[in-house]
């Protein structure tokens, strides 16, 4: 893909065959071709907040405000929200996937008027990032999925 839209060596190449006085015209990018080689990501994009350091912090504070009635708690709310993004990742499962990491409790959802999941801190290293295995990063799933 990166090929296809930056140098495209293989057109390159073809203009070079050819040589005509308008070769140096040429668009090297093949934006057609890019298009149909495009695939979206299947699955659901989970945000989940990662329960450690300033993420559990966030966490904690989003679980106290778990019923909020006036303005200022949501706001409060939506203000701690916006902060746990730098504390979230995003996973890109089924949903069946994702009910299957909640009843493991790789993934738990807070009891809370609004919607928010939380990623246990035994599935999360700092070096390798997410985890089925409490063990080993990257490691198969006991339904044999991947990450």
């Amino acid at each position: 893909m990166m090929d296809l839209l930056s140098t495209n060596s293989t057109i390159k190449m073809e203009a070079q065959r050819i040589q005509t006085d308008y070769s140096f015209m040429l668009l090297h990018q093949s934006f057609q071709e890019a298009a149909k080689n495009y695939q979206v990501l299947e699955g659901l994009s989970t945000p989940v907040i990662v329960s450690k350091g300033k993420g559990a912090e966030i966490t904690e504070h989003l679980r106290a405000l778990a019923h909020p009635h006036s303005k200022e708690e949501w706001e409060a709310v939506r203000k701690l929200l916006k902060e746990a993004m730098e504390y979230t990742l995003s996973l890109n499962y089924t949903e069946k996937d994702i009910n299957a990491m909640l009843a493991s409790g790789i993934i738990a959802l807070l009891p809370t008027d609004y919607p928010v999941y939380i990623l246990s801190k035994h599935h999360y290293d700092e070096k390798t990032g997410f985890s089925w295995s409490k063990s080993e990063p990257y490691a198969k799933n006991p339904n044999g999925l991947t990450v």
